[in-house]
């Protein structure tokens, strides 16, 4: 599920193992618009662990591009807690395409 709460297609991940763990109900999520993997923090915020390698192949994971996405949203002068329409728009996988999106 995407952060705007969309379900998103299958991703292809790492291995088998990561795809089968993240359909289920473990502690490692991904977040597909920041290409993150991760595991919440459990103390009641929305603290997020970041994986830099798979726990189960070892597998490099893709760097974020969570800081890439604010800055695209700076640089268009949107907030992003604030036009939740287009930021919705921006967080499909294509937000990088952002001309075509506004």
């Amino acid at each position: 599920m995407g952060i705007d709460g969309a379900t998103l297609p299958m991703e292809t991940h790492c291995c088998a193992n990561m795809s089968e763990r993240l359909s289920d109900d473990t502690a490692i999520r991904y977040i597909p618009e920041f290409r993150e993997y991760g595991s919440p923090v459990l103390d009641g915020g929305s603290g997020f662990v970041v994986l830099r390698s798979c726990p189960w192949c070892g597998a490099e994971l893709p760097l974020s591009l969570r800081y890439r996405w604010f800055e695209t949203l700076e640089g268009l002068g949107l907030d992003p807690y604030g036009d939740m329409a287009t930021v919705s728009r921006l967080a499909s996988r294509r937000w990088a395409g952002v001309s075509e999106l506004l």
